[in-house]
């Protein structure tokens, strides 16, 4: 929580509260929304109480009253926790791609839906195929170099549950 209460917000504008780097931005979308846009949406840094700073998303819309403009309503949500997370997620991910891709073996992974997402430099020896013309493809790409056919490969057997193929 900002740990802010009403008082310590009224009268006063965005910079006392928005971090020096991000105050162009709001500058932007609180303008773009008294010119006529029908909504903004952006993310910033804001300073709590106690100085820390989190990052708050803002959506917005105008207000009409007798249908000219009356102001603005603007709400925030604290996504701190959540890009902190997909921060640890990111970072997480950039090693084990690093680990994979440094492995003697010829390593590639599929996930659940039969698409290409790890293609080491082994396995790019071994095929003759760049990581770039694999990743993000289903699996009848990753087979061609093996036989000249796209026939059902044993993994697209097992992600398919089709145990007469396999058997």
């Amino acid at each position: 929580a900002l740990a802010i209460g009403a008082a310590d917000v009224v009268g006063k504008g965005p910079a006392e509260f928005v971090h020096p780097d991000d105050m162009e931005l709001v500058l932007q979308r609180l303008e773009g929304l008294k010119s006529g846009a029908p909504f903004m949406d952006f993310t910033v840094r804001i300073r709590k109480k106690d100085g820390e700073y989190i990052f708050i998303n803002f959506h917005g819309t105008r207000i009409f009253e007798n249908g000219e403009f009356a102001g603005m309503q603007i709400m925030g949500r604290d996504i701190t926790e959540h890009l902190v997370v997909a921060d640890t997620y990111r970072k997480a991910n950039l090693r084990l791609t690093k680990i994979i891709d440094l492995l003697p073996d010829p390593t590639m992974a599929i996930d659940m839906t039969g698409t290409v997402v790890a293609w080491n430099r082994a396995m790019e020896v071994l095929s003759g195929l760049p990581a770039s013309a694999v990743m993000g493809k289903e699996e009848g790409a990753i087979t061609s170099w093996i036989r000249n056919s796209q026939e059902p490969t044993l993994i697209h057997c097992v992600l398919h549950q089709d145990k007469d193929a396999i058997a």
